[in-house]
């Protein structure tokens, strides 16, 4: 009986992402630029390894997981241009993404055997890992295929970019915030209870 619920969940999920790549299609055929096909292809790949993942190891997210990964993966490539024109916007991401990638961690450490302690510490280190990754992954995306992820670049009106913050110090800034917002995270579960109760039994 677990496993047909199981299936059952993972088939309503599998919907919500079908539905997300579907519209994601369609963006990308309203803008047909080479942009919107990379951002389209980060969006459905982004949801179809977690999607996957949840089914091969049999994590059974949430549906507010997968409402979480949906905001990650619009706000990391549809909407990842924003920063172009509102540098705050980057910076407020930066602090927020990791609080909704830390519940998404937090639910699945949830399942080991160890003391609440270390759960918590072992969450902080995996999410600020993962945000190590992405700055990575921006710095070779702009090294072999010139996208502006790293750096602060202000748009013009005529057309031009300038770079306003060096890249070092754009990518510092960026971990110290995703930082504080993962360790934001931690701290809130820490101190309540409730959440403690629900999602670390032991």
């Amino acid at each position: 009986m677990e496993k047909e619920e199981f299936y059952r969940k993972i088939k309503s999920k599998r919907r919500i992402v079908v539905l997300v790549a579907i519209l994601s299609v369609l963006v990308l055929y309203i803008f047909r630029t080479e942009y919107s096909l990379i951002r389209t292809i980060g969006v459905i790949g982004l949801l179809g390894l977690f999607h996957l993942a949840d089914f091969l190891f049999e994590l059974d997210f949430e549906v507010k997981h997968y409402f979480f990964i949906i905001l990650i993966a619009i706000i990391s490539f549809p909407l990842g241009s924003l920063y172009l024109l509102y540098t705050n916007f980057d910076k407020l991401m930066h602090f927020i993404e990791p609080i909704m990638l830390s519940s998404i961690i937090i639910f699945m450490v949830s399942k080991l055997k160890i003391e609440f302690k270390w759960r918590l510490l072992f969450v902080f280190f995996i999410v600020v890992g993962l945000l190590g990754m992405f700055e990575i992954g921006e710095y070779i995306l702009d090294t072999f295929f010139g996208f502006r992820l790293q750096g602060v670049y202000i748009y013009e009106t005529t057309g031009n970019f300038y770079l306003s913050q060096s890249k070092i110090d754009d990518t510092i800034i960026d971990m110290t915030l995703g930082i504080l917002g993962t360790a934001s995270y931690i701290v809130s579960v820490a101190l309540l209870g409730k959440e403690r109760k629900k999602l670390f039994r032991k």
